[in-house]
């Protein structure tokens, strides 16, 4: 006979003190960069920060499409 087992929920993190900490020190770092894009660059244009180097983007023309269409 199999036996049938029972899958269980995901678990979604919980916004902890030391998690929403981060998230503020993540907004006071990236706030003079905001400033410097919206002075300098185009208003849809996004910057890519990764450990080796950053990379500016401009999106000329998105179109969001639904999935599955």
């Amino acid at each position: 006979m199999k036996r049938i087992v029972k899958e269980t929920s995901t678990e979604i993190p919980m916004l902890t003190d030391d998690r929403f900490e981060q998230i503020e020190q993540f907004a006071e770092l990236v706030k003079p960069l905001q400033q410097w894009m919206l002075k300098h660059y185009h208003p849809h244009s996004k910057i890519i920060i990764e450990s080796s180097g950053a990379t500016i983007v401009t999106d000329e023309l998105f179109i969001p499409l639904k999935v599955g269409d």
